[in-house]
Order: structure tokens, then sequence, then C-alpha cells
């Protein structure tokens, strides 16, 4: 009977995790979330381990919520470049195929290096675009495997 229940209650949450990817293609209220979390100072809050399976669709999700003001604002952008870095840490737990390599993600990393002008930020987008960088660079195999 408890593995019964259980099976129906593992069921029942897939099912509603496949309803919810259905309307929210994008991952707006995970990334909404993860952003408000972050401006009030909460690093680490329940949506987190969404944004570890979104790699290249954060970028996309940010680029569809944020006002381009936003894209300047330097407390912004401290807001979510670790968004950004969390969404590549473990690139094997990316859920789609095409969001595994971070071509929006490096464009507008790229285009925020080129806005800001605050020296600390630019550091700090410098950084995470090379860690994006080593997170997704293809794995060279040793001659002896």
């Amino acid at each position: 009977m408890r593995i019964g229940l259980l099976l129906t209650a593992l069921a029942l949450m897939v099912s509603v995790l496949a309803a919810q990817e259905r309307q929210d293609p994008y991952s707006l209220a995970a990334v909404r979330a993860s952003l408000s979390d972050r401006s009030r100072g909460i690093g680490v809050g329940p949506v987190e381990s969404q944004i570890l399976r979104l790699g290249d669709g954060c970028a996309i999700a940010l680029l569809k919520i944020l006002k381009p003001r936003d894209l300047t604002d330097p407390q912004m952008i401290k807001n979510f470049l670790p968004m950004l870095r969390d969404s590549f840490s473990y690139p094997k737990i990316i859920q789609m195929q095409d969001n595994k390599t971070p071509n929006v993600t490096l464009f507008l990393l790229g285009y925020l290096y080129e806005k800001v002008r605050e020296e600390s930020v630019r550091v700090e987008i410098s950084s995470t675009i090379e860690f994006i960088q080593k997170q997704t660079a293809p794995e060279v195999s040793s001659p002896g495997k």
C-alpha cells in the first residue's frame, strides 16, 4: 500500500512538473524568483535546482525579463551574474541539449562587458565568461584512454 501511494505521488509530481514546463517554456517564473531572492540577499533559494538545469536558457529568460536599463545597472548585474554561473555549474544536468552551448549567455556577457563602466563589475563579468567557457569546453581525452 505504501509503495502504491508513493508511486502515485511520484507520478503526480512528474505530471505537475511537465505541465509547468509546457506553461512556462522559458522558465521565466524560476528565473524571476531567483532574481528576486538574490536582490533581497538570499543567495540560494528553492528555485536554484531549476536554475542549475537551464544553461543558456537562463540568459534567454533574463533577456525576456529585464528592461534594457537593467542591463547596465551594476547592482542588477551583480544579482544575476551568479545565476548565469550557476546555470553552467553542472553542464551534464542541463535539460535541453541546445542550452548546453552558451551562445546567448556569452553574447549577453560580452554586451554587458562593453556597456558597463564600473571596473569591479567588469572583472566579475570576465570571471563569469572564463568560468562558463571552461565549464562548456569540449572534453579532451588522453591518448591512453
